[in-house]
């Protein structure tokens, strides 16, 4: 999909001052798909579809001061920083995975949805209305009185929600699993930098009781920075395998013998990481 941008005011503009490098954040306006990256600066970030086309934001870093989300638009925060509110109306999702993210009075109306899987999350004074809900996946969930609610995140992050009062009724807490541990197979095992191959593919088994058909797709992520561009299922072996961008993922990697994780969620919330360990090199074969 062709990608539209408008920037209010300006475009980020550089300050130098004494050797000192300082980033002025703008107002960003998106009609189509994008990524939102380390070093990005905004401070309101609205969102917009382009019908017929549902417009999806992937952030995995920079910082954002709030989002404001029109129509059926989709935000995915895997990572990076929230760092006030946000504003969501019609019938548009965020789902928050990872990332730092800091909601303070939150509105949430019309149709639209907030799923919180993961993080370092605060939340406080939200304010939800029409048929929008908050859905917060996670296990030991202190009980729900007005003011606060405290448990683990699906991912295991500690959380503390307060003054839930004018949200509570739209709340639905989704009792998941603990973390799960998945045995993951990357190839290729060693990484040639100065080869030209499209994918590096990621065998993912998860414990016996567990089915990896009931991965969620768009959860799947290589060190929290690149996501998976296809997944297929096996449900005869109980694996699934995901395909990501080589040229994506090599600009994470660094020389040598290397650990990476495979993180995701299942359908229902349930968080799973998984470790292997590659070799990189970066030879040019004559």
């Amino acid at each position: 999909m062709k990608r539209e941008i408008k920037i209010a005011f300006a475009l980020s503009s550089l300050v130098v001052l004494f050797g000192i490098s300082e980033v002025q954040a703008v107002d960003v306006y998106f009609y189509s798909d994008a990524v939102i990256k380390d070093g990005d600066v905004y401070t309101n970030v609205f969102i917009y579809d382009t019908p017929p086309d549902r417009t999806i934001i992937d952030m995995f870093g920079g910082s954002v001061y709030r989002f404001r989300t029109y129509d059926s638009t989709i935000i995915n925060i895997y990572g990076g920083e929230l760092e006030k509110r946000i504003d969501m109306w019609h019938s548009s999702t965020l789902n928050i995975y990872s990332g730092t993210v800091f909601l303070d009075n939150p509105g949430i109306s019309g149709a639209s949805t907030l799923n919180i899987y993961g993080g370092d999350i605060f939340m406080g004074a939200p304010k939800a209305g029409g048929s929008s809900t908050i859905n917060v996946y996670g296990y030991d969930f202190s009980e729900f009185p007005a003011f606060s609610l405290t448990g683990f995140l699906a991912d295991g992050s500690p959380f503390e929600f307060v003054e839930l009062t004018y949200a509570q009724s739209h709340m639905n807490l989704i009792l998941v699993s603990e973390p799960l541990v998945a045995k993951i197979d990357i190839h290729p095992d060693t990484l040639n930098l100065a080869s030209k191959g499209s994918w590096i593919n990621c065998r993912i088994s998860l414990p016996v009781d567990c089915n990896a058909t009931g991965i969620n797709p768009d959860s799947v992520l290589l060190e929290g920075r690149v996501k998976a561009d296809s997944i297929l299922f096996n449900e005869q072996q109980q694996t699934a395998i995901a395909k990501f961008n080589r040229s994506d993922a090599q600009e994470i990697l660094d020389i040598g013998e290397i650990e990476l994780t495979v993180t995701g969620h299942l359908v229902d919330g349930t968080y799973f990481a998984g470790i292997d360990t590659i070799k990189v090199i970066n030879k040019i074969h004559e």
